[in-house]
């Protein structure tokens, strides 16, 4: 990383970086791929107006008694 100024700094990955991220993105695609293929059209989350959902209330969290 370089601190901002003159040439505006900026940040550079290392290669292996740039191998990292692309693992990731290789990855991330390949998932998004299996997901398409295993769950249907169909079995898309209701849309948020549905009545279809219930709406969760809020919980109040709370430390465990000693």
């Amino acid at each position: 990383m370089s601190v901002g100024g003159r040439g505006g700094g900026g940040a550079s990955l290392t290669t292996f970086g740039a191998e990292l991220v692309a693992a990731y993105r290789a990855f991330e695609s390949h998932i998004r791929k299996r997901a398409q293929s295993a769950f249907p059209a169909t079995a898309l989350p209701a849309p948020a107006n549905s009545t279809a959902r219930k709406a969760l209330g809020k919980r109040r969290l709370t430390k465990p008694k000693r």
